[in-house]
């Protein structure tokens, strides 16, 4: 095994002792990036705070849902939840493609109400657990324009 005088570092302590210097220079300079980053970001927000807290405000309470309409959407998003299981696939979170073939089949037959309901369901159970929303994706998106034009979607042979 090689010693500190020959051995890995070649014998130099002078390399030895600047490499120890360079790299306490890095790691200080990174520590005060960080710092400066983070006053940066807590100024922002701050400011962001004081100029959009009345907007925010009434952004939260615009989502706000009423407990019926939440008992509604509990009871679609449960339809949803048993279909996606009952064929094998992840109801949360949810891809595009089954969210389409549900909408579909489910949602057509009560009319565009009862389909944007189930799809609002699916929003924004999708939305509160923090993962991306389906329903947004072209495919359902274009399965809407469908419906809106009074065209019903050909079934889906399974």
């Amino acid at each position: 095994m090689a010693t500190f005088d020959g051995g890995i570092f070649g014998g130099d302590r002078e390399e030895i002792a600047r490499y120890g210097v360079e790299r306490a220079r890095k790691e200080a300079a990174a520590e005060r990036l960080a710092a400066e980053q983070a006053l940066k970001e807590q100024e922002i927000e701050q400011a962001l705070s004081q100029t959009l807290r009345a907007e925010l405000d009434a952004e939260i309470e615009s989502q706000r849902l009423d407990a019926k309409t939440l008992k509604r959407y509990r009871e679609d998003f449960a339809k949803f939840r048993k279909y996606c299981e009952d064929s094998g696939l992840p109801y949360l979170p949810a891809g595009p493609q089954v969210t389409a073939l549900f909408l579909g089949e489910h949602g057509v037959e009560k009319g565009l109400r009862h389909f944007n309901r189930l799809r609002a369901a699916i929003a924004c159970t999708h939305r509160m657990a923090g993962f991306p929303d389906p329903t947004g994706d072209l495919l359902v998106l274009a399965l809407c324009r469908l419906l809106k034009n009074n065209k019903s979607p050909q079934p889906v042979q399974h």
